[in-house]
């Protein structure tokens, strides 16, 4: 029987826990300008692994590719096979032992696994978790799909947000004490959005975490891990318009303080057209760049907290 053997194509970045990389959006903006150098299969999944130990991070983002490929310039190889990790990076090999904890198949090729979570044995255990898992084709760009676009209020929003959270709590097979809420613009009566439905979910326990992935691993789900919660896109097909941000988090994460600014918009009609305006002015600002537009809004929500303690 053939060993199970995957090959990723990427990069890789390690850095001190002590302070924040300067070059972390670099690092991401060189992977998806870079992308297309990578030959493989059109359609493929590109994946993020990370790791941690006590001084230092490990992040590692690529494609995955099915054959043997001159690696271009700069980025690194990883091959799995079955009981081993094989890192190929410039002009050297490193080899080490790894047991995987749970795994995750592609629905572009069924026969491809990939672990989810796995721990290499060297002089020490270094534990790798996947943190971001999706589909792309090769040969085309998301730039255009995902820019900051603003409209009007829709007054489907909220039941696209009913049928969704539906079908998400049978898919799921959520306990119906499980919390799954419609927040953000959408949820705010009359006040403009881009039109994505943002829903917040309850994180039953962190058991729970690989079976998720594993149900809403599709062409048009992506999943991304940030620190202590999740995020999963959902696109109207394979590099399509966004839809729907499924934010997954346990009850006590500060996510939950946006139903707190949700319900005061809804409220108080001068703030939210203040929040209107704003939005407006930082799409323009920010079209090509949506961590800039969401961190901008940032002081304006904050203010929001603040003043609703004080009442």
């Amino acid at each position: 029987m053939q060993p199970k053997q995957c090959t990723l194509v990427g990069f890789q970045l390690k850095h001190n826990l002590k302070s924040q990389p300067d070059n972390i959006n670099d690092f991401y903006r060189t992977f998806f300008s870079r992308i297309n150098e990578i030959r493989g299969n059109c359609i493929t999944r590109c994946v993020r692994y990370e790791s941690q130990n006590k001084d230092s991070k490990l992040i590692f983002i690529g494609v995955e590719v099915i054959d043997d490929i001159n690696v271009p310039q700069g980025m690194v190889q990883w091959q799995f096979c079955d009981s081993s990790l094989t890192i190929k990076e410039n002009d050297m090999t490193y080899k080490y032992k790894k047991s995987d904890q749970w795994e995750i198949c592609s629905v572009a090729d069924e026969q491809s696994t990939i672990p989810g979570e796995f721990i290499t044995s060297d002089k020490n255990d270094i534990h790798f978790t996947l943190s971001a898992h999706f589909y792309t084709d090769l040969k085309k760009s998301l730039s255009i799909v995902d820019q900051v676009s603003i409209v009007n209020y829709d007054s489907n929003w909220p039941q696209q947000f009913k049928i969704f959270s539906e079908w998400l709590r049978k898919h799921l097979s959520l306990s119906t004490h499980t919390l799954v809420e419609h927040y953000g613009s959408t949820s705010i009566p009359n006040l403009a959005a881009k039109p994505i439905i943002d829903v917040l979910m309850e994180l039953p326990s962190p058991d729970c975490i690989p079976e998720i992935i594993k149900k809403l691993n599709d062409f048009e789900w992506e999943f991304w891990k940030y620190e202590d919660h999740l995020i999963f896109i959902k696109r109207t097909q394979l590099m399509g318009n966004r839809c729907f941000h499924l934010h997954i988090a346990p009850r006590n994460h500060s996510i939950w303080n946006g139903l707190l600014f949700r319900d005061y918009l809804r409220k108080h009609e001068k703030a939210a057209q203040e929040y209107a305006s704003l939005k407006y002015r930082l799409a323009e600002r920010f079209q090509t760049d949506r961590e800039k537009y969401t961190m901008a809004k940032t002081s304006f929500i904050n203010d929001i907290l603040i003043k609703m303690k004080s009442e």
